[in-house]
């Protein structure tokens, strides 16, 4: 108390319970003669925090954990700092209590410090091949789940296949998660199927509510995106849950069912379902979830003839996905674009956005999705001359995806 009156501590009373800070410049006069056990036991009371932190937000306590942890991220950024440098085991254990969180909040400055923490982890088996190690574990799945978001798959499973050897059931869970969405994005979905039912055993015994929510969410897309829509919803209905559930996971599983009822043909139901996702995910600051779920809403209402109105929001989608570098859902939002644009008699920038998703570094197309964009360009041909769309599309070809995301929102911006 006496500090703080002096203004040498600064007391946070905005959120129980009241948390205490250095001010910059008392911490620059004190950190040439600090002792080093200070940075340890400050590293370790971080990478115990952040564990908690990273328990609490797999249970209704979600929104309190959610504080705790991003009022953590500048003593977050320092403790895994000195602990690449002095202690990798520890840095670590913070990188695996990361994992969920950086991966649906988007946030990818821990990134950066997992391919630093495996070039520092090295080769510690010794055999010259550079996969071995205990602990690299967190940080390959960590890079796994970077590069199939940026639509590097043959990286995203080469660092996922090692990462599921791993003894912490949270990486073993991630790494599985990155595998299943990877059989999602190419078509494999019996291997996404394969993936979702291990999680869902892991889930059976450590008997965490975000394991069991994943592997639910991978089971039924798999089915669904296979044309097995009855059994995608009977196995959606027939999943119980191993405990109370988060406002994350609650809004996984609104986006699941607003998926499924969008198949069935439940428009309004479907559009209910994801507004669900959005504002479940929105309460607790999961961008990934609401990014995708708008997407499906957006392409669902479309459908239902509220063009405009669906091309409006667009823009703020794709946007999102450029900043944060999720190549794979930009992918996937901007397909959805074309069949919207189509729809609202904009031919020329559908097929421009057609040819330049045509370019074999993106990923494929398959399925209903495959169809939609056939009838898509159908469409097109039978209302336009064929030199005409195929300059169109040539034009698109000549292009790359991250021109295609500029294009698109350029052209939402100025609409």
């Amino acid at each position: 108390a006496d500090l703080v009156d002096h203004s040498l501590v600064v007391a946070d009373t905005s959120h129980q319970p009241t948390s205490y800070h250095l001010l910059e410049t008392i911490k620059a006069c004190v950190a040439d003669g600090r002792d080093p056990a200070v940075d340890e036991g400050h590293a370790r009371h971080v990478a115990e925090t952040v564990r908690a932190a990273d328990r609490g937000l797999r249970t209704p306590d979600e929104p309190a954990a959610l504080l705790r942890l991003e009022s953590l991220i500048p003593e977050i950024r320092l403790a895994h700092r000195w602990a690449r440098l002095h202690e990798p085991g520890l840095a670590v254990a913070i990188s695996a209590s990361l994992l969920h969180y950086a991966h649906e909040r988007q946030w990818t400055e821990p990134v950066g410090w997992n391919r630093q923490l495996l070039d520092s982890l090295g080769d510690s088996d010794g055999d010259g091949d550079g996969d071995g190690g205990a602990g690299r574990g967190a940080a390959a799945a960590s890079l796994a789940a970077d590069a199939s978001n940026r639509g590097d798959y043959d990286e995203a499973e080469a660092m996922a296949r090692p990462a599921i050897e791993d003894g912490d059931p949270l990486v073993v869970s991630f790494a599985l998660d990155t595998l299943a969405n990877l059989g999602l994005y190419t078509g494999d979905l019996d291997a996404a199927r394969g993936h979702a039912i291990t999680l869902l055993d892991i889930a059976d015994t450590t008997g965490d509510p975000t394991m069991w929510t994943i592997g639910v969410l991978n089971d039924v897309l798999a089915c669904l995106y296979a044309g097995k829509s009855d059994l995608a919803r009977r196995r959606f209905d027939e999943h119980v849950p191993p405990g109370s559930l988060s406002p994350t996971c609650r809004a996984w599983l609104a986006y699941a069912d607003g998926e499924l009822l969008a198949v069935e043909g439940r428009g309004a139901a479907a559009i209910a379902a994801l507004d669900e996702a959005i504002e479940l995910a929105g309460s607790v600051r999961n961008h990934f979830i609401v990014s995708v779920a708008t997407v499906s809403a957006l392409a669902t209402r479309s459908q239902r003839g509220d063009t405009e109105e669906a091309l409006a929001a667009f823009g703020p989608v794709l946007a999102h996905y450029r900043r944060v570098w999720s190549l794979t859902h930009g992918v996937t939002a901007l397909r959805n674009l074309i069949g919207l644009l189509v729809r609202a008699d904009r031919d020329e920038p559908a097929m421009v956005l057609f040819g330049a998703l045509s370019n074999p570094d993106v990923k494929s197309t398959y399925g209903a999705e495959s169809e939609l964009l056939d009838g898509a360009r159908l469409t097109v041909e039978e209302r336009n001359p064929s030199s005409a769309v195929t300059a169109w599309i040539d034009h698109g070809q000549a292009r790359d995806l991250v021109w295609a995301l500029d294009y698109a929102i350029e052209l939402l911006t100025n609409d």
